[in-house]
């Protein structure tokens, strides 16, 4: 197999982990898979969380945000799909279409379920790829 072919499996691991941490509340695997520096910027629709944009310039604040939208969902399911990774080097990017679901603690309120896509851009350091820079879009929500 190709360098770039084992890259591109190897970032889809970073993205498969990353909705694995979210959905299993695994703040220190999610932490892991972000650089020091990286950046993290998400826009809902708004009927996602009032339609807020958020920015975060270090991923402890991102993960803080997070954990505090978190505590009303008793579980949630991000499924990834169609990944378009670009390599060049020690650089890649990666766009990733995104549908989660929320479960929330509260069983009467009705499941929410996001529409959108990630933009990534990834950095490899000491032999790990590590997002440097996550955008999230939301397409639609219900």
């Amino acid at each position: 197999m190709s360098t770039e072919a084992l890259c591109k499996l190897d970032i889809m691991e970073v993205m498969s982990r990353y909705a694995l941490a979210s959905d299993n509340k695994n703040y220190d695997l999610l932490r892991s898979l972000f650089s020091d520096d990286a950046t993290i910027a998400m826009q809902f629709d708004s009927d996602f969380l009032g339609g807020q944009g958020v920015h975060f310039d270090d991923p402890a604040s991102f993960i803080a945000f997070v954990k505090e939208t978190a505590t009303v969902y008793r579980a949630s399911q991000h499924l990834l799909g169609n990944p378009l990774i670009d390599v060049d080097g020690e650089v890649a990017s990666i766009r990733v279409n995104l549908i989660g679901t929320a479960f929330y603690q509260d069983t009467s309120t009705p499941d929410t379920t996001l529409y959108g896509f990630y933009e990534v851009a990834l950095t490899k350091m000491s032999g790990s790829w590590k997002i440097q820079e996550l955008t999230f879009t939301s397409i639609g929500s219900k």
